[in-house]
């Protein structure tokens, strides 16, 4: 039996757009399509209205300016998964980078009475009740919050829709099941040359996130510099697979930021059970031993 893809149209959130693609008997109707269509916006437009550092009024902001806030199940969740991502890579991923983001350019600062060499000393406290915020950094949920995104909608399209054959695309970061247990080719854009690939590789229920400093670039103060939080400016492009999305979007960030650091990278990789390649800024590449040949 042949199959078909739907494509739904693109759903903007956090600063991208996102894609779902459904892969379908031929002889199979989709009886919810307008249902699905509809939990696909809606989800996404509240994802990025409760999360999202860039909106004043935002549940992420609010949390920023008084410190403690009303338990919400999904930033918990977020949080206790970077605290975890913090403590293996020794503090390379941080969420703790809103001032320093500001710093460079990336949003509107809104540094007064803020101390940016604080955020080593800043922690997170979740109780049943209230999370707060320790210290006087502010939280960006940049490095986490799209993949964690991609999760609750795969899960929804598992679990509540029914759905086992899909793709969902949220600006290159990637959640794939199987074409009806056919695996689906991605293709891994070149971190310069728009529209150029270096390889294409096949996978099949699995996330795939994408990272580079190329990508994301403005002048400040007459240098270039890009939403990499380091010790330097760092220019490199990462490439992860991983069993979630969450956890390749986060990974992919630091595996940008310790390009130069090929044994950190290959530690980190094992004990999170990711697959990568990553180019370097001399070029170089470097991969995991089992990230798809090419």
């Amino acid at each position: 039996m042949a199959n078909s893809v739907l494509a739904l149209n693109g759903y903007q959130g956090l600063g991208t757009f996102f894609w779902v693609e459904l892969f379908l008997r031929d002889d199979e109707k989709l009886q919810n399509l307008e249902s699905i269509q509809v939990f696909l916006q809606e989800t996404i437009t509240s994802f990025n209205d409760t999360y999202s550092r860039f909106r004043n009024e935002s549940l992420l902001s609010e949390l920023n300016r008084t410190r403690t806030i009303p338990y919400d199940h999904h930033l918990a969740m977020m949080l206790t998964q970077a605290r975890e991502a913090s403590r293996i890579t020794n503090n390379t991923f941080s969420v703790f980078i809103k001032e320093a983001l500001e710093e460079k350019g990336y949003g509107e600062q809104d540094l007064q009475g803020t101390d940016l060499h604080q955020s080593e000393k800043s922690d997170i406290m979740i109780t049943e009740k209230t999370i707060t915020l320790l210290g006087n950094a502010g939280i960006d949920l940049g490095g986490i919050g799209k993949g964690y995104l991609i999760d609750l909608l795969a899960q929804a399209l598992k679990e509540t829709f029914g759905l086992h054959f899909f793709v969902i695309n949220g600006g290159g970061d990637i959640y794939v099941t199987s074409n009806h247990g056919s695996p689906i080719e991605l293709y891994l854009e070149h971190p310069i040359n728009q529209g150029e690939y270096i390889a294409s590789i096949e996978v099949k229920d699995t996330a795939f996130c994408s990272s580079s400093s190329y990508k994301r670039r403005w002048k400040k103060d007459g240098k270039e510099v890009n939403h990499f939080i380091a010790n330097k400016e760092v220019w490199a492009a990462s490439y992860v697979l991983a069993d979630t999305a969450t956890i390749a979007d986060m990974y992919a960030t630091v595996y940008c930021i310790e390009s130069d650091n090929k044994e950190t990278i290959s530690k980190i990789a094992q004990e999170t059970n990711t697959e990568y390649v990553v180019i370097a800024a001399d070029g170089q590449l470097s991969k995991s031993k089992n990230f798809p040949t090419f």
